[in-house]
């Protein structure tokens, strides 16, 4: 200081400030004390406004000054005075103080102001602050606040009963209210007469100590900034559903000191902002499971003070955020589980002074999910013990409070893992300090020597060698287990599962080494403990390795059980030493089915719906299942027409049909057993006529009957009258087969007229008409039949000449075609295929032009067949159409591909066979196999099991472009220049066989354009389009390989036609014939070798065979 004393920096300040100093006192008033700006002339027994005040005061004090008097203007030479009070004064009014501009708070609470309009706040433009608490008002007005910017307005402790809803008219720019203290109803605030509704910047409302015993609904709807609010003290017992909505920005919210019993979400709905809440010291005993839905954001909750018995798992549902949790001084005797697992962001928690020393000395697992908790008050909880494992989950733990709990045994270190924890309030004189508790001693002088409050107070109660000695003092050899008064569980009760209404017991053992230390068995049900239960209780005294064990036993008996039996069942063993749990067991109760709701018999119309309504009950719950007639599998479950509503108690079957009608079984089972009800379905049908009834006609002398068929269910009685007259069974009328048939018999002139069919059952009765007239005169009758029957003959007659025609002329000429003889050379075929004879190799025409002679061998393509076997169609065209054209016989056609070929059978039907001479003797044929050997004759005809089908396309129908060496070329029947192309048909010879003629060669000849002879359009057509190539197989399908004298096809470059080249190295002509009518020209075959159709099989004894489908 002395070196500080001589800096010129800091005299002049100091200088300064002592001249101020000396200024303002020489300006203070004598009967005041003043300090800087401030004047303090309160309790001076002054009069009225000292005169002498210096204008420089900022802050005036005249309060408490009895007899004072202000006179108007008494304070206008103060231009920079900014708070001034004026409190217990005894003023009923407020005159005009002067001009105080700078004026912002002004203090009259404790005075006698009766009427807010005797307060005259004229000439203070600035005021912000006004207090006007510990008065008399019992109006307020807006009068006085007209002009006015107040931020806060203090109304306490006054006499208000009611306010206008233009009492805040004036002060739409107020932050803060207080009207605690007053006399102010629930009524005032009706939602009609919006008191606040001015008040669109109040941040801060208390309405403590008032009588708002019932919050009315939309209360505060109007304070949409209201931040803090407080309602304590007023008595409150219930609140409507919203009486705080529109609260959007509330943070605080004070409860406290009311009659609030249960809460619900209906007190906090929509309170989404609110942070910090209060509802200590109210008669809370129940917090319902969606209180916490509006208030995620809640952080601090106070509960304290309350009557709470139980924390179940729901009771802070949607709290997360949840930091601060005050639950100390209420009835707590248990917590469930999972109560804390909807705050796992708990930091601080308080239990105290509650009784909590189950969920503490038993491993009920309460703190498990509070890994974040680092400050726990359990002190004044009774707790004797502590589990090894209540404390362990809470790793962030860092202060513990267990002050007032007579500990008595600590069997294993119950704060291992607890890193943090740095205090441990602690004190009980009641400890076993047996070998268990060995560990204490240098953890007591640890937690001692890190935490700043007080040491623990930790004393022996036994055994006697240390009783009241500090379990700091001890040493690990005072620890000893030779003998423990501590009693030990040895047995305990075990799971069962019961039937409802029977008795159960539940026995538990436990060991006492101390006789003259009573122990006391209690019982606990879902970790609560149970109260006038029947408990017997029995003592053995056992000596076990020379130690002497009382052996006690008790048992619970549960008499007659219920469903509300089942549950978890601990028995607790405890003494002066300490206390022992059982393993907890768990009893299941199972109620054998019963029914709720039974089913009821029913009849429904069909296409109705029928309902079923059966419900049951039992433990576990059971499984309703309908069966009809005993049976799973019945029309309207295996239809779906089977519905099930209301969780399975509801049947129904819609539409319903004859087929549902029966007896229906509802059953119930379960795990205790099956139970079952039956009801009737009848199904209901309203009489109908399945077949309408018509009018007869009789002929006298002869039986009558008619007829009436109906349905209905039940089954219609069906009656017969005639003009009203029931019929029954006689010697003239006879009812037959239930009714349905009325005999007449020898129908007479009386029976004639008008009869009535009807049918009844319960749902009604259904009639119709039937007319019996009698039939007309036989002679016209007669003679209708006659002409229908003439004309029919004649049509048939007329018909069957028409086919006698044309068969015959079909047959004429058949057989002039099989009267020719043969050309010379061709001999006679003797029943079966002769021998060719060997090749001449002479040249045969583009198209050979058979002779009338060869005809008879080609009728069946020219005319077509006359026998009952059809001619074959390739299906693989799409021109084999399978119709005839012309000859009469389209109606025999079918398929014969798959008939066995037999050669001696008579009439035998034998494809066309066209044998070509060339080098290599190929034969082209209609049969598979077919080949002819190096003498020429044929190899394998006689083993051919059917006919192949010649029917394919004429080269007309090919473009030009088809024509190539891969093209694909057919053989053809047509019938005229003019007429559509045919299927081939088989030749059928009834008489004789296909005759045998010379072959027919060509002379193979270097390859050029092929001419024909004949000049036929076929002719043309090949020259023009080419001719096809033939594909080399194998015998078993595949393609051969070129093997001594082989073919080869290939096309020349000139684009003439392919050749087929031997392996010789000579190249002759693909075989191509034309077959026509020499006489008619009819009929015309043009035969080409085919990619499928014509193909060389392979080589046989130097010779192709040459195959044609």
């Amino acid at each position: 200081m002395a070196k500080l004393e001589g800096q010129p920096w800091v005299k002049a300040p100091i200088i300064f400030l002592f001249a101020a100093l000396h200024l303002c006192s020489a300006g203070c008033p004598s009967v005041c004390n003043c300090l800087g700006a401030i004047v303090d002339c309160s309790s001076m027994g002054i009069k009225k406004v000292p005169r002498d005040l210096p204008k420089w005061v900022e802050e005036l004090d005249l309060s408490d000054n009895k007899g004072f008097q202000i006179t108007p203007d008494a304070f206008q030479d103060l231009p920079v005075l900014r708070v001034l009070y004026l409190r217990k004064l005894n003023l009923s009014g407020l005159p005009r103080l002067g001009s105080l501009p700078a004026l912002t708070d002004l203090y009259l609470s404790d005075n006698r102001i009766s009427d807010v309009e005797q307060v005259n706040l004229e000439g203070m433009p600035g005021l912000l602050l006004l207090d006007l608490s510990r008065n008399r008002l019992r109006h307020l007005s807006h009068l006085p606040f007209k002009n006015m910017s107040l931020a806060r307005l203090n109304l306490n402790r006054n006499q208000l009963r009611h306010l206008e809803p233009s009492s805040f008219q004036s002060l739409g720019s107020l932050g803060e209210l207080k009207l605690s203290r007053n006399q102010l109803t629930s009524s005032t605030f009706n939602h009609t007469n919006s008191i606040f509704a001015n008040l669109t910047n109040l941040r801060i409302l208390d309405l403590s100590g008032n009588q708002l015993n019932n919050l009315k609904g939309l209360m505060f709807r109007d304070l949409k900034k209201l931040k803090i609010l407080r309602l304590r003290k007023n008595g409150i017992t219930t609140f409507s559903d919203g009486s705080l909505f529109g609260l959007d920005s509330i943070e605080k919210l004070y409860l406290d000191f009311n009659n609030i019993t249960t809460i619900s979400k209906g007190l906090l709905f929509d309170l989404k902002s609110l942070a910090h809440l209060s509802l200590k010291s109210n008669q809370i005993h129940s917090i319902r499971s969606d209180t916490w839905q509006s208030t995620k954001r809640l952080i601090s909750l106070d509960l304290s003070h309350n009557r709470l018995v139980v924390l179940r798992e729901a009771t802070f549902n949607g709290l997360d955020h949840l930091t601060s949790l005050w639950l100390s001084n209420n009835h707590l005797a248990h917590v469930e589980r999972t109560a804390f697992k909807a705050t796992p962001s708990l930091i601080s928690l308080d239990l105290s002074y509650n009784d909590l020393r189950w969920s503490v000395e038993d491993n009920s697992e309460v703190f498990s999910s509070l890994v974040h908790l680092e400050s726990l008050s359990l002190a004044h909880n009774n707790i004797e013990t502590i589990h090894v494992e209540t404390f362990r989950p809470m790793v962030s733990l860092a202060s513990l409070d267990l002050k007032g709990n007579q500990l008595r045994t600590l069997p294993h270190n119950p704060f291992l893992g607890l890193e943090h924890l740095n205090s441990v309030a602690l004190n009980t004189s009641s400890l076993v300090c047996d070998c268990h508790l060995s560990w204490l001693p240098s953890w007591l002088a640890y937690i001692n020597n890190s935490s700043t409050a007080p040491p623990s107070t930790v004393e022996c109660k036994y055994p006697p060698s240390l009783k009241g000695r500090r379990v700091t003092s001890l040493k690990g050899m005072d620890f000893s287990c030779d003998s423990s008064p501590r009693p030990i569980i040895s047995h305990s009760p075990v799971d069962r599962v019961v039937l409802h209404s029977t008795n159960v017991t539940l026995a538990c053992v436990a060991h006492a080494g101390i006789s003259d230390s009573q122990a006391k068995f209690l019982w606990r049900k879902n970790n609560q403990l149970l109260v006038d239960f029947p408990i017997t209780t029995t003592e053995q005294v056992v000596t076990v390795e020379g130690r002497v064990l009382h052996n006690i036993t008790s048992r619970l008996l549960l008499s007659n059980v219920s469903e509300q039996d089942s549950g978890e069942y601990q028995c607790v063993v405890r003494n002066d030493f300490g206390a022992s749990y059982s393993r907890r067991a768990h009893i299941q109760v199972h109620i054998y089915p019963y029914f709720t709701k039974r089913p009821a018999s029913v009849a429904v119309r069909i296409g109705e719906v029928a309902k079923l309504e059966c419900a049951a009950s039992g433990s576990p719950s059971p499984e309703i299942s309908l069966l009809k007639d005993g049976g799973e599998d019945f029309p309207a479950a295996r239809e779906r027409r089977i519905h099930v509503l209301s969780n399975e108690t509801l049947f129904f079957i819609k539409p319903v049909t004859p087929h549902d009608e029966g007896v229906y079984t509802c059953r119930a089972t379960n795990a205790a057993g099956m139970a079952s009800v039956d009801a009737r379905l009848t199904v209901r049908q309203i009489p109908e006529f399945t077949k309408r009834p018509k009018d007869e006609v009789a002929t006298l002398g002869h039986n009558t009957v008619l007829e009436c068929r109906g349905t209905g269910l039940p089954v219609p009685k069906l009656t017969w009258s005639k003009k009203g007259e029931v019929l029954q069974n006689s010697g003239h009328y006879l009812l037959v087969d239930d009714s349905q048939f009325l005999l007449i018999k020898e129908t007479r002139l009386e029976d004639l007229g008008t009869y009535t069919c009807e049918l009844t059952n319960i749902l009604g009765t259904t009639r119709e008409h039937i007319n019996l007239s009698l039939r007309d005169s036989p002679t016209s009758g007669s003679t209708t039949t006659g002409i229908v029957v003439i004309a029919v003959v004649c049509c048939v007659v007329l018909t069957s000449l028409v086919w006698v025609v044309i068969i015959h002329q079909t047959r004429k000429r058949t057989q002039s075609a099989s009267s020719l003889t043969s050309p010379a050379g061709y001999p006679s075929d003797k029943g079966a295929l002769a021998r060719y004879p060997t090749p001449q190799h002479h040249a045969l025409a583009a198209h050979h032009h058979l002779t009338s002679e060869l005809m008879h061998n080609m009728t069946p393509l020219l005319g077509g067949a006359t026998e009952g076997y059809p001619s074959g169609q390739d299906s693989g065209s799409e021109h084999s159409s399978g119709k005839d054209s012309g000859t009469g016989d389209s109606a025999q056609r079918s398929n014969e591909d798959l008939l066995p070929l037999d050669f001696n059978r008579p009439g035998l039907r034998r494809s066309l066979i066209i044998c070509s001479d060339s080098r290599g003797s190929p034969v082209m044929r209609g049969v598979n196999g077919m080949g002819v050997g190096g003498g020429g004759e044929p190899v394998g005809c006689e083993e051919v099991l059917g006919r192949p089908v010649l029917s394919t396309f004429s080269p007309q129908h090919l473009s030009p472009s088809s024509y190539s060496p891969s093209g694909h070329y057919t053989a053809s029947l047509r019938r005229g220049s003019n007429s559509r192309l045919l299927p081939v048909s088989s030749p059928v010879t009834p008489s004789s066989t296909l005759s045998r003629g010379p072959s027919l060669p060509y002379q193979p000849r270097p390859c050029s354009p092929y001419q024909s002879a004949s000049g036929s359009p076929s002719s043309s057509e090949a020259h023009s389009r080419g001719s096809p190539l033939a594909q080399r197989h194998s015998p078993d399908g595949g393609d051969a390989i070129d093997e001594g004298q082989g073919y080869s096809l290939h096309r020349q470059a000139n684009g003439d036609l392919p050749c087929v080249h031997s392996g010789e190295g000579n190249a002759v002509r693909s075989p191509r014939a034309s077959v026509s009518s020499a006489s008619d020209r009819r009929s015309e075959l043009d035969l080409r070798m085919d990619m499928p159709e014509v193909q060389f099989l392979g080589q046989v004894h130097g010779s192709r065979v040459l195959e044609g489908r």
